[in-house]
């Protein structure tokens, strides 16, 4: 049997730098799930639907775009990767393509958005 680590009070555990796992509670089981598997999940949304707008990917995260993209509202083009980070009424979208040295970013602020600003790298 595997020695267990001494129940302790929340407010009385060790703020840790780094760890491998996560204790998971799903339903009434619980378990330990690897922190590089647990992070990806929070933030990975996956391609958003085609026929969306590009103002209404505000949950934060990470989005995998492609050509066939192009026809969303709002969408700069070609593809790459949004990266979203949202605090209620600031949203701030970060785009990546991966055919160009460019990064491209806006905001949004009481649901007004800024227009596309391009960031060069040579």
């Amino acid at each position: 049997m595997q020695d267990m680590a001494e129940d302790i009070r929340e407010n009385e555990m060790q703020e840790l730098q780094s760890t491998d796992y996560v204790r998971v509670i799903q339903g009434n089981i619980s378990g330990v799930y690897p922190v590089k598997g647990f992070i990806y999940q929070l933030i990975d949304r996956g391609e958003p639907d085609v026929n969306s707008d590009f103002n209404n990917l505000m949950k934060c995260g990470c989005y995998s775009l492609y050509y066939r993209h192009n026809s969303m509202n709002n969408y700069p083009g070609g593809y790459g990767m949004l990266v979203v980070f949202d605090i209620g009424e600031y949203t701030v979208q970060l785009y990546s393509r991966w055919d160009t040295k460019n990064l491209m970013w806006r905001m949004r602020y009481q649901n007004n958005w800024s227009d596309w600003k391009v960031i060069s790298f040579t």
